[in-house]
């Protein structure tokens, strides 16, 4: 008799890898990439508390963490920077 399962790995910001096993008969979605970077970024620079400046540094310092762990292709990361861009002008002025 032979089991086959299908897992799924994540990288842990910490260091280490989480394995897990895929629960089948799941459907799967996909998102463009370009809008969650964008959301995360809107997210964490739109809290209440905390300075501009230190607000912009914890989106940088998290999308880093985000880029480090997942291969995003260079045009998408360029596009979610001019999403981000505009609004920041938008916002300023």
């Amino acid at each position: 008799m032979q089991k086959t399962e299908t897992y799924g790995t994540s990288a842990q910001m910490g260091g280490g890898v989480y394995v897990y096993m895929s629960q089948r008969g799941t459907d799967e979605v996909y998102i463009d990439c370009v809008h969650v970077l964008f959301s995360v970024t809107m997210l964490l620079r739109s809290s209440s508390s905390g300075s501009y400046a230190f607000k912009r540094d914890l989106s940088n310092v998290v999308l880093q963490r985000v880029l480090s762990s997942v291969t995003i292709p260079r045009e998408q990361i360029e596009q979610t920077e001019d999403m981000i861009r505009k609004i920041e002008d938008k916002c300023s002025s």
